[in-house]
């Protein structure tokens, strides 16, 4: 199944998450593009999913991202599976706040997209990084276990 990977990324946290997500949706099996909104432009119709992310700035996800959603993600894409990743402080994650992730998938889903799986948050020590022990695996497996929902059947 054809997808896209789309994430803005400052410090390159986000950046290697969204790598990993792809990689983990590759293996399974699946074509997929990857870029942040300036590179990718606008969507290909032909793409059956997506996957959004982006870092945390005020508990929010960034305006790149909100304007790409808002630009981009159209009545075209009712009832397509997606997919929601951010970065947020560790320390904020471990309390239980939520991440631009938390923010994007309400966002999608209202937007009447189909949730894939429940978001996927990634820590960091601090605001420039870097990214908090094991996240790059457990964002490959993800994306592996995206990949292996695209493939079930659907009700």
């Amino acid at each position: 199944m054809k997808g896209a990977v789309v994430y803005y990324t400052r410090w390159g946290n986000c950046g290697q998450v969204a790598e990993s997500i792809r990689d983990g949706l590759i293996e399974a099996g699946h074509e997929v593009g990857i870029g942040d909104p300036r590179s990718i432009g606008g969507l290909d119709p032909d793409l059956r999913f997506i996957v959004i992310g982006s870092p945390t700035r005020i508990g929010q996800p960034v305006g790149q991202i909100k304007r790409f959603i808002r630009m981009h993600v159209t009545d075209a894409w009712f009832d397509r599976p997606f997919a929601a990743f951010g970065t947020g402080l560790k320390k904020g994650i471990d309390n239980g706040e939520e991440i631009s992730a938390d923010k994007l998938y309400k966002t999608l889903e209202i937007r009447g997209l189909r949730p894939l799986a429940q978001p996927f948050r990634a820590g960091v020590e601090a605001a420039r990084g870097p990214l908090v022990e094991g996240s790059l695996d457990r964002a490959k497996q993800f994306g592996r276990d995206l990949g292996a929902l695209l493939d079930a059947p659907q009700d």
